[in-house]
C-alpha cells in the first residue's frame, strides 16, 4: 500500500516505478487501484473508480456527499450512490 494525495492505494500491476515519478497513482492509473473500505468503522470518501481495476465490489463501504456511509451490494459498481442507488445500501 501506498499513500499517494492522502488516499490509499493498492498495486495492481506489477511494476518497478523507481526513477519515473509519473507512474504514480495518478498519472498512470492502471498501475494502482484505490483502497476501499471493508466495513463501516473504514468507510472511506466515495472516488470515482478510473477502471475496472478500482471498481466497488459488493461489502466494501463508502462515505458519499451527503455524510452518509454506504454498503455496495453489486461487484464492479462504477456509479456512485446518486447515479445508481440499487447497488448500493444507506447504513444510517
Amino acid at each position: 500500500m501506498v499513500i499517494y494525495n492522502n488516499s490509499p492505494f493498492k498495486c495492481v500491476q506489477s511494476h518497478s516505478s523507481v526513477g519515473i515519478p509519473t507512474w504514480n497513482p495518478i498519472e498512470a492509473a492502471s498501475l494502482w487501484g484505490r483502497y476501499h473500505g471493508t466495513d463501516v468503522d473504514h468507510a472511506l470518501p466515495y472516488m470515482a473508480p478510473t477502471g475496472a481495476h478500482d471498481a466497488y465490489m459488493a461489502g466494501e463501504f463508502v462515505i458519499f456527499e451527503d455524510k452518509v456511509i454506504y454498503e455496495c451490494l453489486i461487484d464492479n459498481t462504477i456509479f456512485d450512490p446518486a447515479t445508481l442507488p440499487d447497488n448500493w445500501k444507506a447504513m444510517n
